[in-house]
C-alpha cells in the first residue's frame, strides 16, 4: 500500500477513534447522576487522551513534521493494558485487539477486541491480575518505525 495512502488513513482511524471515544464518555457522562470529585479526575484523563487522538489525527492528515511522534505517543498509550491489585489501566482509541494472560484464579490466556475503550482505577482491594497487549497498536507501532526509517534513509539519501 502506498505509504502516504496509509498515513492518511491511519490519520483518519485516529480521528474517528478519538471522537468515538469521546462520544462513549459523554455518554457515560449522561448518565452518570452525580460526578465525585473522586471520579473527575478520571474523566478528564480519557478526555485528554481521546482529544490527544483526534490531534494527532490531524496532525497526519496535514502531513505535518510531529505527526508521526504525535501519533507514536498515541500508540504506545494503548499498546499495553493491566490490571494488577487495584491498579488498572486500558486506553484504546479506536479498534482493540487484545492477547495477553489472566492469571486472576488460574493462568489463562485472554482476548479482547472492542472499539474506544478506557478504564482507569486506583482501588488496592482487588486481586485481578490481567495484562494484554494490543495488537493493533503493535502494528501501527512497527509500519511507523518502518516508515520513520523508510524517511531517514531517503533525507540521506538526497543530501549524496
Amino acid at each position: 500500500m502506498n505509504r502516504k495512502l496509509f498515513m492518511k488513513i491511519l490519520g483518519w482511524y485516529q480521528i474517528v477513534g478519538g471522537i468515538g471515544g469521546l462520544a462513549i464518555l459523554a455518554l457515560l457522562i449522561l448518565r452518570l447522576i452525580d460526578i465525585s470529585l473522586g471520579l473527575l479526575p478520571m474523566l478528564t484523563i480519557a478526555f485528554v487522551l481521546f482529544s490527544y487522538s483526534i490531534i494527532a489525527g490531524v496532525t497526519l492528515l496535514k502531513d505535518k513534521s510531529a505527526a508521526i511522534t504525535y501519533t507514536l505517543i498515541n500508540q504506545w498509550l494503548q499498546l499495553i493494558s493491566f490490571s494488577l491489585v487495584g491498579w488498572a489501566f486500558k486506553y484504546v482509541s479506536g479498534i482493540v485487539l487484545s492477547i495477553g494472560i489472566d492469571a486472576t484464579q488460574d493462568f489463562k490466556f485472554a482476548f479482547s477486541a472492542g472499539f474506544s475503550t478506557f478504564q482507569i482505577t486506583f482501588d488496592g482491594n482487588s486481586d485481578i491480575f490481567v495484562f494484554q497487549l494490543n495488537l493493533v497498536a503493535l502494528g501501527v507501532i512497527i509500519f511507523l518505525d518502518q516508515v520513520s526509517l523508510d524517511m531517514k534513509k531517503e533525507r540521506f539519501h538526497s543530501q549524496f
